[in-house]
């Protein structure tokens, strides 16, 4: 087997692990961010990726439309509060990430991928859905949502079903970010477009 040629880029993925590890105290490019408070986090993870790559090289993925939209209103509050204070390029950079659906999103790549679950089970886990939002990241992908509906035993999926293997896997490696409420209370700025 012989390997393809600049398929794996060392430098740039330790760039972006670094990336992680500043957001999210994660030195890794594939981490879970546990919340339920899906979207506001999502953004809060844009707007700090956003001082360090610029916003065409990131997208937000999520499953639902009705999502899409809330993200992309919480796009533009950012946009507009960093423009307010003369943070011109900030804003820039985020009106430049693309917010869109998983199934549109199917073709296409970036370099950082965040996906929103929206915590909800179903229509993500259609098995053509859960290759997209899982593949779709060249270097850095973050999920967002709550990983109790990936692994509880209640939950409506199963036990081998291969994105609960993956949350399993990232939190026997710690590589899932627990949300503090602290945390959480500090993301009022995001939440004020869900209202």
């Amino acid at each position: 087997m012989v390997p393809i040629e600049n398929s794996f880029d060392n430098k740039l993925s330790k760039e972006y692990a670094d990336i992680n590890k500043r957001i999210w105290g994660i030195n890794n490019n594939l981490i879970f961010v546990n919340t339920r408070t899906t979207a506001a986090v999502a953004m809060k993870d844009a707007v700090e990726r956003m001082k360090y790559i610029e916003g065409e090289k990131h997208a937000i993925i999520t499953p639902y439309i009705a999502q899409v939209n809330l993200l992309l209103r919480q796009r533009d509050y950012a946009a507009q509060a960093a423009a307010a204070i003369r943070h011109e390029e900030l804003a820039k950079q985020l009106m430049n990430i693309e917010i869109t659906t998983i199934d549109c999103f199917m073709g296409k790549d970036k370099f950082s991928v965040t996906v929103d679950t929206t915590g909800v089970i179903g229509h993500l886990f259609q098995h053509g859905r859960i290759v997209v939002a899982a593949t779709r990241a060249r270097v850095s992908k973050v999920f967002i949502g709550p990983t109790l509906e990936f692994t509880s035993p209640v939950s409506k999926l199963k036990a081998d079903h291969p994105i609960a293997k993956v949350v399993r896997q990232l939190n026997k490696t710690k590589r899932i970010k627990a949300m503090s409420i602290g945390e959480i209370e500090a993301l009022e700025q995001y939440h004020k477009v869900l209202h």
